[in-house]
């Protein structure tokens, strides 16, 4: 059983690695085996087919990327650390993220509604997290009194634009989450000047 836990988890690894630089459409199952040093039909042990293959290599990534960041957020106690926190982890897997999205460009047609459903659900958990971190610096008086979903949400937004931002760019571009510590006071203090200042 452990062994064949392993080498679907291989598979999943080398499905990721060949769909990420192939695409969907140029990708091929005996590519994917070699990269997972294992048999074509061994393959078809565990996948009835290239688009079920897909599928669980989408859900692969987005629960290892769910699981990662909960972990992640996790280790600060603070609210304002565990914001920085998560704008650290957005930044290091900018790349990765960019791959994932190109992705579907490459497969040139509509998502599936399971692959649909599970990214909105990937952004759901993500949009809690944020707003459980907001909500906790309310309690403790770091944050002052305002709804915490729709604090979330802003947050959340404001991040997924600035990382959408990097990965449809073409040329260079200024890396906004560079700064931590600016990108951070704009979102918490905003733009207006404070009085006497």
């Amino acid at each position: 059983m452990e062994d064949k836990k392993s080498k679907k988890e291989k598979i999943l690894e080398a499905s990721m690695k060949i769909f990420f630089r192939e695409g969907f459409h140029k990708a091929k199952i005996s590519e994917i085996a070699e990269e997972a040093r294992i048999g074509k039909g061994t393959v078809y042990e565990y996948f009835d087919s290239k688009e079920q293959l897909f599928e669980e290599t989408v859900r692969n990534y987005v629960d290892s990327y769910c699981m990662k960041l909960a972990q992640i957020i996790e280790q600060n106690q603070k609210p304002i650390d565990k914001l920085k926190s998560y704008l650290s982890f957005q930044k290091e897997n900018a790349h990765k993220l960019k791959n994932f999205y190109h992705l579907f460009e490459r497969r040139g047609q509509a998502l599936d509604k399971e692959i649909f459903e599970m990214i909105v659900t990937a952004r759901n958990r993500t949009l809690c997290l944020i707003r459980d971190i907001i909500e906790k610096g309310i309690q403790e008086g770091v944050f002052r009194e305002l709804d915490p979903y729709m604090a979330a949400s802003i947050f959340f937004g404001s991040v997924e634009q600035v990382v959408f931002n990097q990965m449809i760019a073409e040329g260079p571009v200024k890396d906004l989450l560079n700064n931590e510590e600016e990108f951070l006071d704009i979102l918490l203090k905003g733009i207006r000047k404070e009085a006497g200042n």
